[in-house]
């Protein structure tokens, strides 16, 4: 995620609208820049802002009280915050309206998304950017008080934390695919084992042998029974076939009995022949005679239709004549009279002329006069309104005066006290937390401190039982130490004593004794006393040996956890000193608190306009009041404006009814006059010319005029077209006379050329004339002849062909009916065999399946086992939290050596940072300064704490991956923990952080951070409280 600009408007202090572009120089090319101002400029507001419009939350302001992010008196508010993620672009509008109505608008590449509601804001920014609430305060923006909250966050929290910004979840995923692979695998290898198992059963109550020999007999059966039925088929065919063709042959004669007596064949070859002689001889010259007969009788016929059209003609031209003489007749009346109308047209037309300029005249004097009076009634009821709205203004002005006079009594410093007021809120609010902090710290110390004191009674306790024991030790060695001692001089005397009693008894008299060598050996005839047992003297010196050696080594034992004891009481102690010393301090600074808080309320009661407790409900209250006063004063400016406004207007109309009444009477006058005059031309015109207006009669005619003209034209046109028409008929009419004539000449030669041939030949006139006559079916009755005849050819020849095939036989239907019976017995004995045979079949099928199955799943199970083995070892790897701890640890260990590089720089090397993965990845600080001593990093103090969250910060931004990669941060006033030293090293460190691609942002008054940043973000204080940025 990279920032590319923040808008902003009326958020805190900073009212009206600003701009910070992170994208153009100055803070383009500054990998470092500083936000500085006065103490409640704003500056954590820009912060406040960012957090505000990616999760409608602050590190001061849930999202139920971020509503007190906008301006007091302010009426809308809203965030504009533009930054980029993998290479798109979003946009995020924080926004409240007039009502105190929040809403977000979420915008990528320049379209927006579909709506998001505040309460499912924060799950749409952990979608987007891949950062959380808490990892983005904890990690990206180290908020004011709040630097050291990843370190003190429990190892479950950082946990989330680490999660939340590396590649961890993808591992989650990978674990949760395993765990749900090796449920689905482990679910199909039950039923696979479950179905084998079935298999072994059905397969071993199974006798396939018996089957495959029963179907083999049953085949054999089919084979036998299929030559019966197909000999049984094949004789009903051959009845079948010679029914057929029994019935065919009946057919056939009958047939040819039919064509022989419905049409004589001899008769019709002899007309044929006929016809085809009088074709060949007469054909030419009768088709002549034929051809004149048809020409003559067509040319009679035309004459005929244009000897009617020519009667129609003639009455339509008398029709014609007589219209032309009407027409003439009424255009020469019309002509006689036309030059008297002119004239009477042209005395009416001056005459409206004149009227239509009087009713102009009268009709604008008419409107003058009826605008004068409407300007009068307008004006006196304007005026009345004016002087009722100035005397309702004044009242309201009254009410307004004493309204601001009780407020401007009670919040008569305005703003700037207000702003006052919620400053001291807001610090009440952080000493209210502070002290709930110390509270908790003091708790925590108390706790911590009474523990350490139980540790070392309970230490001191077994230093005295360990003293005891070893007092008690030393006596039972001094006593094992004399026994001893007084067993080995028994000893000494057990020896001496054996010794004597072995040698008197080897003594012989006339030997020589090999101690003193007599051979006189006057006592050994004298019993010896008892021997004692050196053995058992010998053994008890062991024991006591080992007894020893037994309490020397529990001694050493006891002085070790002594002196191990004594050293842990030695730092218990000085921890507990310090805790002690540490509890004083907290206490004393909790009290301070106490203090400051009670001081703090009783100026805040004291400087509250209202009697409430709630000061935050009284600082709401106040600035309603202050924008209520606004407004009201606002609105009494208004209102002495329209006031005096109104009173210059209702002078005016006093004075511009005067004159339009004036105007009114005048214009009165006017009208009566020329209305006199208008009449006048009126009565005029009815004498002269009625009431109809010039223009349209001499329009109307005009057009009769030219009507009737159009009509004599018409009529004129029409007669000569139906007179030339009824020549040209008369004509064409006596050229068809002439061509019958000649056609009748022309027919009575072509008769007499044929009764001639006739008489040439042997035909007579009527044969012949009958024959040709038929000459037109000669084709069909040649075509109906030859078609018979090969009709009749083809039954004589099938006919020969059936009886040939029949021979002597006859059919018998009793046969046929027999053999079909055989057929159908055959059949069914057939279609039992073969399905006898199919069920066994299919017992074989299903049984050599079934094996086939069996020894397949045999080798899927196989298979399956080796892989359910290896899926079950992965998912006992990955159970539980195994598999996530394992991974973390190496994010953990990863991030603490990138963190050590910072630290070892900012702290010279005194101390690093180290995590121990049997204590749930708890994170221990080692002090290279004090003997290497480690400790938990939630111990350390303000200084060491904000190294160490610096350190932890910029390793995080190393090892966050993918989606939760933030180029930026922010570090706001942790820097007052620092000494001088420490603070220059720190400053030194963020300045050559170029290599690791993130822009640092820190919030700083104090001078020694103004003095090494250049390029910072400055909000300059306003007298009335407000704040304005500056960038350079």
């Amino acid at each position: 995620m990279r920032l590319i600009s923040l808008k902003m408007k009326n958020i805190n202090s900073l009212k009206g609208e600003h701009f910070i572009d992170f994208n153009s120089q100055p803070l383009e090319g500054a990998p470092m820049f500083l936000i500085t101002g006065p103490t409640g400029s704003g500056k954590t507001t820009i912060l406040d802002a960012i957090t505000a419009a990616l999760f409608d939350r602050t590190p001061r302001l849930n999202s139920k009280t971020t509503r007190a992010l906008k301006s007091q008196t302010a009426e809308t508010a809203f965030i504009e915050l533009n930054y980029i993620v993998k290479g798109d672009e979003y946009k995020n509008i924080w926004q409240i309206d007039k009502r105190d109505n929040k809403k977000i608008s979420i915008f990528k590449n320049g379209e927006l998304l579909a709506p998001v509601k505040l309460n499912s804001l924060a799950s749409k920014t952990l979608e987007i950017i891949g950062s959380d609430y808490d990892t983005f305060v904890k990690t990206i923006i180290l908020a004011q008080n709040r630097f050291d909250e990843f370190i003190k966050s429990s190892p479950e929290d950082r946990r989330k934390i680490i999660e939340s910004i590396t590649d961890n979840k993808t591992l989650e995923k990978i674990k949760i695919a395993i765990r749900q692979e090796y449920e689905v695998f482990g679910q199909k290898y039950g039923e696979l084992r479950q179905k084998l198992s079935m298999l072994e059963t059905i397969i071993g109550e199974s006798d396939i042998k018996s089957l495959e020999t029963a179907f083999s007999e049953k085949i054999e059966l089919v084979s036998l029974e299929k030559g019966k039925a197909a000999e049984a088929s094949k004789k009903k065919a051959a009845l079948e076939n010679l029914k057929e063709i029994s019935g065919e042959l009946a057919r056939k004669e009958k047939s040819l009995r039919e064509l022989n007596a419905g049409y004589d064949f001899n008769a019709a070859a002899s007309e044929i022949n006929a016809l085809k002689a009088v074709r060949d001889r007469y054909a030419s010259i009768i088709t002549d005679i034929k051809n004149r007969e048809a020409a003559l009788e067509e040319k009679r016929s035309r004459r005929e239709r244009e000897a009617e059209t020519l009667a129609a003609l003639l009455s339509r031209h008398e029709t014609a004549a007589a219209a032309r003489e009407k027409a003439a007749l009424e255009l020469s009346a019309f002509n006689e009279g036309y030059a008297a109308k002119i004239a009477d047209i042209a005395t009416v037309k001056s005459l409206y002329n004149s009227l239509g300029e009087a009713v102009k005249n009268y009709e604008a004097a008419l409107k003058k006069s009826q605008t004068a009076n409407n300007a009068r009634t307008k004006a006196e009821a304007a005026r009345d309104a004016v002087s009722k709205r100035i005397k309702a203004a004044e009242a309201e002005k009254e009410i307004l005066i004493n309204k601001n006079q009780q407020y401007s009594i009670k919040f008569e410093d305005g703003e700037s006290a207000l702003f006052e007021f919620k400053s001291d809120i807001e610090k009440l609010k952080n000493l209210k937390a502070d002290i709930e902090k110390f509270a908790a710290e003091i708790k925590k110390n108390e706790t911590a401190a009474s523990a350490a004191s139980a540790r070392c009674a309970e230490i001191k306790k077994r230093l005295d039982s360990f003293a005891a024991e070893i007092k008690e030790l030393d006596i039972k060695r001094a006593e094992s130490e004399a026994s001893r001692l007084r067993l080995e001089k028994d000893f000494e005397e057990a020896s001496v004593s054996s010794a004597v009693v072995a040698l008197r008894s080897s003594l012989a008299e006339g030997a020589k004794c090999p101690v003193c060598g007599s051979v006189d050996h006057p006592d050994a005839k004298i019993p010896a006393p008892a021997a004692i047992d050196a053995l058992k003297i010998k053994a008890a010196m062991k024991a006591e040996e080992v007894k020893i050696k037994q309490i020397a080594l529990r001694a050493a034992e006891l002085e070790k956890n002594a002196a191990a004891d004594k050293a842990a009481l030695g730092e218990i102690t000085a921890d507990l000193n310090a805790k002690t010393a540490g509890g004083l301090i907290l206490n004393e600074e909790f009290n301070e608190k106490i203090s400051a808080a009670k001081m703090l309320e009783k100026t805040l009661a004291a400087s509250s306009p209202f009697e409430t407790g709630d000061f935050e409900k009284a600082a709401a209250e106040w600035a309603e009041a202050l924008k209520f006063m606004a407004a009201q004063k606002e609105a009494l400016g208004k209102l002495e404006t329209a006031i005096e406004i109104d009173k210059n207007n209702y002078k005016n109309a006093c004075d511009n009814i005067d004159i339009l009444k004036g105007s009114e009477t005048e214009a009165a006058s006017a009208a009566a006059r020329l209305k006199e005059n208008k009449d006048s031309i009126e009565a005029e015109i009815g004498r002269k010319g009625g009431n109809v207006n010039p223009l349209d009669a001499e329009r109307r005619l005009e057009e009769l005029k030219t009507a009737l003209n159009e009509k004599y034209s018409a009529a004129e046109s029409a007669f000569n077209s139906i007179n030339s028409l009824k020549e040209s008929k008369k004509h064409l009419i006596e050229n068809f006379d002439a061509e019958i004539s000649g056609a009748l000449a022309s027919l009575a030669a072509a008769r007499e050329r044929f009764e001639s041939a006739l008489q040439a030949g042997a035909f007579t006139a009527e044969a012949a004339l009958e024959g040709y006559k038929k000459l037109g079916s000669l084709n069909i009755m040649e075509t109906e002849y030859n078609e018979k005849l090969s009709l009749k050819n083809n039954i004589e020849a099938r006919t020969g062909e059936l009886k040939s095939f029949i021979g002597g036989r006859n059919f018998n239907e009793n046969d046929l009916e027999t053999a079909r019976e055989e057929e159908r017995s055959a059949a069914a004995r057939l279609e039992t065999l073969n399905r006898e045979a199919g069920e066994i079949e299919a017992q074989i099928k299903k049984q050599s399946s079934l094996i086939k199955e069996y020894e397949s799943l045999k080798a899927e199970h196989k298979k399956n086992s080796e892989e359910h083995e290896v899926l079950e070892k992965l998912y006992l790897t990955t159970k539980d939290n195994q598999f996530r701890d394992f991974v973390l640890s190496f994010y953990l260990k990863n991030l603490l050596l990138l963190a050590n590089q910072y630290l070892k720089v900012l702290t010279a090397g005194r101390y690093e940072l180290l995590f121990d993965l049997n204590s749930a990845n708890a994170i221990f600080i080692k002090d290279y300064f004090n003997e290497g001593r480690e400790r938990e990093i939630n111990t350390v103090s303000g200084g060491e704490a904000f190294m160490a969250s610096l350190s932890l910060a910029l390793g995080l931004s190393q090892v966050s991956a993918g989606d939760a990669r933030i180029e930026f941060m922010f570090l706001d006033e942790g820097f007052g923990v620092l000494d001088a030293d420490a603070l220059e090293d720190v400053l030194d460190m963020i300045s050559r952080l170029d290599n690791i691609g993130r822009k640092i942002g820190i919030i700083s008054h104090i001078q020694q951070v103004k003095d090494r940043i250049e390029t910072r973000i400055e909000l300059i204080k306003n007298n009335d409280g407000s704040s304005n940025i500056k960038i350079y």
